[in-house]
């Protein structure tokens, strides 16, 4: 497979582990899976080896689809758990009891997710660019309004108890 930053290739083996007596609830197959990756500047190898586990059966999962699956699991690890980490140095926390690094995680996925709602797709570079103004308004990219036509309209007394659309 060739990548944007050299040629990639991963090896997948499967073995079916529900005879072999693992001590480990539910498990039926075990992988392994070794990428070896090319750096298209300097030539170097580099070799990544990760182990999984699984509850599928060989058929619900072949060492393709265990693959596929790997690289599913580190599109969620690169689009917010990198994300966290670079840009809010969440490794470095020093926040570590009771519920203070579950309270920190919500709020950091909390302020992606606004970044990107308000059409930053670059987390780092919106986190500069709002520290340079902290007490202002992030401005929004320009995107086109949708444009619909209202049907009909919306008689919102209808939803009120007689009492309150009294009170209108």
């Amino acid at each position: 497979m060739l990548g944007t930053d050299g040629v990639k290739l991963r090896v997948v083996k499967a073995l079916t582990v529900t005879e072999l007596g693992v001590d480990f609830p539910g498990v039926v197959q075990a992988a392994r899976i070794m990428r070896f990756r090319t750096n298209a500047k300097t030539g170097k190898l580099t070799r990544k080896t990760i182990y999984a586990i699984t509850d599928l059966t060989c058929p619900e999962a072949s060492p393709e689809r265990i693959s596929w699956l790997a690289r599913s699991q580190w599109g969620i690890e690169n689009r917010l758990h990198s994300v966290r980490d670079v840009a809010f140095a969440e490794d470095a926390s020093r926040v570590h009891t009771e519920h203070g690094p579950e309270n920190m995680a919500t709020l950091r996925n909390r302020a992606i997710g606004t970044l990107r709602r308000a059409g930053h797709h670059n987390t780092a570079a919106a986190l500069r660019h709002l520290s340079y103004r902290p007490h202002t308004r992030a401005p929004r990219p320009h995107r086109p309004v949708p444009t619909s036509k209202v049907t009909r309209s919306l008689d919102f007394t209808t939803a009120l108890t007689p009492r309150q659309r009294g009170s209108l």
